[in-house]
């Protein structure tokens, strides 16, 4: 059995404009059965009260609290020396209650709660020595966007000792954030007023990822070329909403109906 458990607390200040504290606790215990079976629990849990600006200030007068948990519990099976069988469940509980004073003298409240549920389950396989298959998926259920699957397939092919070519395919999901949604009026964010939209949607994707790693000069150097490509729908982004709000640019977060970004990686 091994435990692990990790604290962190901090309180920061700055003359005039900033005060913050927080703390992060962390834990985890590892129990394995026997050679074969194993249990891992995790849980996290953070605070944050701050207090930004002060009554008046023209960037806005902000204080309150912030607090994320989460729980895990994961099963894992090693069935023989070339299969391994993942199974598991997470909570997680975002809370956020604080109010934002403008310099107009407009209140933005927020008190919210968000929790997600997931269960997941994964099988790798290692065939002949060289070829390595991942296949898993992930089902959430959020408190705002309902419930959602997302499978993912993985491989790794290694023809020699010095090179290694990987490849994956999945999809995925990813909520709008409180700011995002929930804000009961515009806030100001720097140069500009952003505004909260409550009928975003949930992005979703589907990503593909291709690399070849290949080792040099006896294992000395090693270089890696990478290529990806995400096909977004419905991704949020903050757009000019071409009128002014106390003088500033105002923006609101809005869905795109399809995006995509693609690119290249190299690491030497």
């Amino acid at each position: 059995t091994d435990i692990s458990i990790k604290t962190e607390l901090s309180d920061y200040e700055k003359d005039g404009n900033r005060e913050e504290d927080t703390y992060r606790i962390s834990g985890s215990v590892n129990f394995r059965l026997d050679s074969t079976h194993s249990f891992l629990l995790k849980g996290y849990t953070y605070d944050w009260d701050f207090t930004h600006g002060y009554p008046g200030y023209s960037y806005g007068y902000k204080y309150g609290n912030v607090g994320y948990n989460q729980g895990e519990v994961q099963y894992t099976w090693d069935i023989n020396e070339w299969n391994t069988f993942i199974t598991g469940g997470e909570a997680q509980v975002q809370t956020i209650d604080y109010i934002i004073e403008n310099s107009d003298s407009t209140i933005v409240t927020v008190n919210k709660d968000v929790t997600t549920s997931s269960i997941y389950f994964q099988d790798e396989a290692v065939l002949f020595n060289k070829l390595t298959l991942v296949g898993g998926a992930r089902y959430d259920d959020h408190s705002t966007f309902g419930s959602d699957i997302n499978p993912k397939f993985s491989m790794m092919y290694q023809p020699r000792e010095s090179t290694r070519f990987r490849a994956s395919v999945g999809t995925s999901f990813k909520s709008p954030t409180i700011r995002q949604l929930y804000y009961s009026i515009p806030y100001r964010h720097s140069s500009f007023y952003a505004r909260s939209n409550p009928n975003l949607k949930a992005e979703t994707a589907i990503g593909y990822d291709l690399s070849v790693e290949h080792w040099m000069m006896n294992r000395k150097l090693m270089i890696n070329l990478g290529y990806f490509r995400n096909e977004v729908e419905d991704m949020v982004i903050r757009e000019d909403t071409g009128t002014l709000y106390n003088g500033l640019t105002l923006m609101e977060y809005r869905n795109v109906e399809k995006a995509l970004t693609q690119g290249m990686e190299f690491m030497c």
